[in-house]
């Protein structure tokens, strides 16, 4: 049966589908090769949608679409990635909820716009390419500070980086870093480090007169890093194995690094991460002739036998066609209402 999307679900567009035949192995590193944007699913009150970093021809930045605007698609290319802890899974799509300002058309108007009069929403889009990588020796320190910092503003409702803008990538990363932090602190940041950044960070880039991390010593970074590993001692709700591999996936780069690295990463955590299948869309036709699109997920013995359906036909299988298909081999779950609002445009 086709399974439902959960918030939280990540979702990960690839240039070209997988071969259904695949092993799991080999569909991971084609995963790898091809990742191509990232995006976070969340079913909340406007119904399922995506959260992302997109560069659009109207408005470009981290924000918020219908999920039925990714209909229409080729079957295989869209990857179903989901944390194992349904308490981490759960506050991802909150976490990028946090990030999304939903602006008026005013608002919009009043935002700055690119040479090209594109919008830019409260987080700009940044492309992963532009930013330079951290020294080998200071990756693992950087990244901790940045994963508590963007807690700290998704905490504070601010944008997670209103001047040098977001990747695709970084959104997705940060929003999983995020939730971690919640499930190690689930009653609250401890003091000594929401002291650090509030009034250590400030200082250092006030009196040095600091804007990049790579221009504060290491020795800040490695106090910092000393008092996070200290409070974590106090997490009693998860073992120490998992502690600590949720401390190394809080580590991992993310600076200057693509959507396909992050994918490449997840093979260090097979406890943490699992590959549910592939998006596929279920279109249904109500009472009054409405077409709605309700997503599912195909898992990957559900995506061969729809491919073996289409061997020696002369044309893909896009999911209109496909989800008849499913029907046929009684695949399809219970329908439900899809969000066919279209308020925000690519």
């Amino acid at each position: 049966m086709v399974s439902k999307l959960k918030n939280g679900d990540i979702i990960i567009t690839q240039d070209s589908p997988v071969d259904p035949k695949m092993s799991q192995e080999e569909a991971l590193e084609h995963l790898n090769r091809v990742a191509d944007h990232g995006m976070v699913y969340n079913d909340g009150p406007k119904g399922p949608s995506v959260y992302h970093s997109f560069f659009g021809s109207k408005t470009q930045g981290v924000g918020r679409h219908p999920l039925s605007l990714f209909g229409k698609v080729e079957l295989g290319t869209h990857c179903i990635l989901r944390f194992k802890d349904e308490k981490i899974a759960s506050v991802i799509g909150a976490a990028v909820d946090s990030f999304n300002r939903e602006l008026s058309r005013e608002q919009l108007n009043q935002r700055p716009k690119n040479e090209d009069g594109v919008i830019q929403l409260t987080t700009p889009f940044a492309n992963f390419h532009e930013r330079q990588q951290d020294d080998p020796e200071r990756v693992a320190l950087h990244e901790l500070f940045r994963a508590f910092r963007a807690h700290m503003r998704s905490t504070d409702g601010q944008p997670l980086s209103k001047n040098k803008g977001v990747s695709c990538s970084n959104l997705v990363s940060y929003a999983v870093k995020i939730a971690i932090i919640e499930r190690l602190f689930p009653q609250e940041v401890p003091l000594s480090l929401q002291l650090f950044y509030t009034i250590e960070y400030p200082l250092k880039q006030v009196d040095s007169n600091i804007k990049k991390l790579s221009e504060i010593e290491l020795s800040f970074f490695e106090a910092f890093d000393a008092k996070f590993r200290e409070e974590l001692k106090d997490c009693k709700e998860i073992s120490d194995i998992e502690k600590e591999e949720l401390y190394k996936f809080l580590c991992l780069p993310v600076k200057g690094h693509s959507i396909g690295e992050f994918c490449s990463h997840l093979k260090e955590f097979p406890n943490l991460f699992a590959k549910e299948g592939y998006l596929v869309m279920q279109e249904e036709v109500n009472h009054d002739g409405e077409k709605t699109l309700t997503p599912g997920i195909l898992n990957p013995e559900e995506l061969q036998a729809v491919s073996e359906y289409y061997k020696g036909i002369d044309k893909k299988p896009i999911e209109e066609v496909a989800v008849k298909v499913l029907a046929e081999l009684g695949l399809t779950e219970e329908p439900r209402s899809g969000d066919r609002s279209l308020d925000n445009h690519l």
